[in-house]
């Protein structure tokens, strides 16, 4: 429940208020993939489905996390949440929705990064700003830009040097981070 901390038993109902409420999925199904969507991918026929949709493939949508969030929450369930392995970024779209509502933040990208900021790259002695960066294979990915309408990839597109990786590493190794 909101107001509550967030766990790996948490149920994405609980979160994201356009869940659908009979939904078990928690958070540890949306972090393991195994969420029981019976597909992962975008309905091109459907106009709305554009919230979600790479940039540059044609789609005119607002690509808004919330939106996108909205859009997902749609997804038909086509096996029991836990016994069903579908690789793919949406389910972490959700995951980090919900860890961005439990922290009371908005659903931006400037939110995003000052979260990556302050709880991931400061606590790890990196000063530097975080980025995230587009992946030009064809995938259902997208980018940071300047824009507050776009955000990040989730999935990845996080963009930092061998030296920052290690920080990272070794403050999760100290218990600095988690």
């Amino acid at each position: 429940m909101k107001g509550t901390t967030l766990t790996v038993d948490s149920m994405a109902k609980d979160w994201i208020d356009t869940w659908p409420k009979d939904s078990t999925v928690t958070l540890a199904h949306l972090m393991g993939f195994t969420t029981g969507w019976k597909t992962l991918e975008l309905d091109p026929a459907n106009p709305a489905s554009t919230h979600c949709a790479r940039k540059g493939k044609g789609k005119k949508g607002s690509k808004s996390w919330e939106k996108c969030v909205e859009e997902l929450s749609n997804f038909e369930l086509g096996f029991v949440p836990g016994e069903h392995f579908a690789y793919g970024p949406w389910h972490l779209v959700i995951a980090a929705a919900m860890a961005h509502k439990a922290a009371g933040k908005p659903l931006t990208t400037a939110s995003w990064l000052e979260s990556v900021k302050t709880h991931v790259y400061l606590p790890s002695g990196i000063t530097a700003e975080p980025r995230f960066e587009g992946i030009e294979f064809d995938m259902p990915t997208w980018m940071v830009g300047p824009s507050q309408n776009e955000f990040p990839d989730f999935s990845g597109g996080a963009t930092m040097s061998a030296t920052q990786w290690q920080k990272i590493m070794a403050a999760l190794s100290t218990g600095k981070l988690l």
